[in-house]
């Protein structure tokens, strides 16, 4: 169904009172939500995401409504039954989109510490792990030569060949 929405609920493992424990969401994609609460630092690291029912996107807001009445209800800041604003599309002032330039510079013009440039080699290390023994390196060698190539691979079609491809791919073209 296109118009489906679920009712989520966020919680800790303990909590059994969805009316005043944990968060109560609607969306109709759960994996883009969760993800997109994944994203604040620790909100599902310790909890359980449930879907509490699946419906319409109306039915689906009634039911947030009912078990968010008003804000700050468990986990929740808002009252239940909207849906959060989609910023795309709105117009700003020029002096906003300046402030928003200007906070979005990032790192540019900056340089990392002789400590940080430290810190930063040591992770890498540990990402990139050990480098590989000359033993697995010829066994990656030997699977590379079993690979199946392209016959084509180093040799170049023949100036009839090429001509044949050029009026067949201008006949396709019309």
């Amino acid at each position: 169904m296109i118009n489906e929405y679920v009712v989520y609920w966020i919680h800790d493992s303990e909590d059994t009172d969805i009316y005043s424990q944990g968060y109560v969401g609607i969306t109709n994609n759960v994996v883009r939500r969760k993800k997109e609460h994944s994203r604040k630092m620790g909100f599902l690291e310790c909890r359980v995401m449930d879907v509490f029912l699946c419906g319409e996107k109306d039915f689906c807001k009634q039911i947030e409504k009912d078990l968010r009445p008003k804000k700050n209800i468990g986990l929740n800041k808002a009252a239940g039954g909207g849906i959060p604003p989609n910023v795309t599309g709105i117009r700003r002032s020029e002096h906003t989109k300046l402030l928003i330039s200007q906070n979005n510079v990032g790192f540019k013009g900056r340089k990392h510490s002789d400590e940080t440039k430290r810190k930063m080699r040591e992770s890498h290390k540990q990402i990139t792990g050990k480098p590989h023994t000359q033993e697995t390196k010829n066994k990656l060698s030997e699977i590379a030569k079993r690979r199946k190539f392209n016959p084509m691979t180093g040799k170049k079609h023949s100036p009839e060949t090429r001509q044949k491809i050029s009026q067949k791919l201008k006949k396709q073209k019309l």
